[in-house]
């Protein structure tokens, strides 16, 4: 069973995980890991043969039923062959794991000098964790062999070409007053998202393009790459939620943006525009229901919470601020803030007291939590590093 599989069915806040790229095995390390799956029960495919499975110098190599995000073509969803009955998950009785297409990362990190990754080659990283969806998610699958990579170590630079030049900001020791409790599509928290879009076809002939100007920057350290739109390498416009939970509800915040790379430069060097907008969520976190929601893009269906407050600061901030629709005292800040050509999106909570806006602190009932989490995974760690010592 994969790393990380009680915490993604569980659907625990994923901003306490330590390390966004790495993985120690394709399989768990530890009980503790099935520590949260006691109504997780064997379930029946009809149509479907069980799935196998075998181990070699590459990876796991399984067969089982899969579907391909049609928004994202390089994320499929494994599904397995077991899930829960009883509530609060009626409905949702599966489980599938994220897998995301080997082709997202360089060769040279996947394959240490090996051939390039092939078809139906994926990474599982922590933060593709494994979801609860329902048994007509399962329509849409098609059996076929995948292999999923054994883990392999990703520095900053290894992802350079995929990512995006934006990032959710959260703090190493939570303080915020709020969790993380996924996003969608699977994205790391704590570092640039990464791009799921086809680099060898661009988008750069859209109309939306033409509001990038030629970069003064550009221009003004002698870089001549063309008039007009001819500067730009590749385009891609997209979308990135993410639900957070805070003690008065859920809120999904919606990141639709627009970004263009200028051409011939020896690495991806991004422009971009990024706005938001945040909904109340009355379920608890589905990557299927997001899912559904990004194809459909039917936001209509949730209320959109109310904006007190947006304003551009100056080229490199924008602020959104809104209103709880569940306490109107308690609000929800995202700022978009630009630093060398990154945007970090940082989000806060504050409650209104005397007119005025207080930042929620931290319950000390969840930062001993985190602290417990955080004690137990190092000492996993110095356990199993050390199988020898007694």
């Amino acid at each position: 069973m994969t790393p990380q599989f009680s915490a993604g069915v569980t659907s625990s806040p994923i901003g306490e995980l330590d390390l966004p790229y790495q993985e120690t095995s394709v399989l768990a390390t530890h009980p503790r890991y099935f520590e949260n799956c006691r109504a997780i029960t064997t379930q029946t495919f009809e149509g479907f043969d069980a799935p196998s499975f075998s181990m070699d110098q590459r990876g796991l190599r399984i067969r089982l039923p899969v579907r391909t995000d049609p928004s994202h073509n390089k994320v499929v969803y494994g599904i397995l062959t077991c899930g829960v009955d009883q509530s609060p998950h009626r409905g949702q009785s599966l489980v599938a794991i994220p897998l995301i297409s080997t082709s997202t990362a360089y060769d040279r990190v996947l394959d240490f000098g090996h051939r390039a990754p092939q078809n139906r080659e994926y990474w599982k990283p922590t933060w593709c964790r494994p979801s609860l969806v329902s048994k007509e998610f399962l329509k849409q699958a098609c059996v076929a062999d995948v292999l999923i990579r054994r883990p392999f170590s990703l520095g900053d630079d290894d992802l350079v070409d995929r990512q995006l030049p934006f990032a959710l900001a959260l703090p190493p020791i939570p303080s915020q007053g709020f969790d993380v409790l996924g996003t969608y599509p699977p994205q790391p928290v704590r570092t640039q998202f990464i791009s799921y879009g086809d680099f060898t076809v661009t988008t750069k002939g859209a109309p939306w393009t033409a509001k990038f100007n030629y970069p003064d920057d550009l221009r003004n350290c002698g870089i001549l790459l063309g008039s007009k739109t001819e500067w730009i390498g590749y385009a891609e416009e997209g979308q990135r939620m993410m639900q957070i939970q805070l003690s008065e509800g859920h809120v999904l915040v919606v990141l639709d943006y627009q970004a263009v790379t200028a051409k011939d430069l020896p690495g991806p060097v991004w422009y971009h525009e990024l706005s938001c907008r945040a909904f109340d969520m009355p379920f608890n976190f589905s990557w299927q229901r997001l899912h559904t929601l990004a194809i459909a893009q039917d936001f209509m269906q949730y209320k959109e919470l109310c904006i007190i407050l947006s304003k551009s600061g100056n080229k490199e901030s924008k602020q959104y601020l809104y209103r709880m629709a569940t306490d109107p005292s308690v609000y929800v800040e995202v700022l978009l803030r630009l630093s060398v050509r990154v945007t970090d999106v940082i989000i806060s909570v504050s409650k209104q007291s005397d007119g005025k806006l207080i930042p929620r602190e931290l319950e000390k009932d969840r930062m001993f939590r985190w602290l417990h989490a955080t004690r137990g995974r190092r000492a996993q760690v110095r356990h199993t590093s050390c199988p020898g010592c007694s």
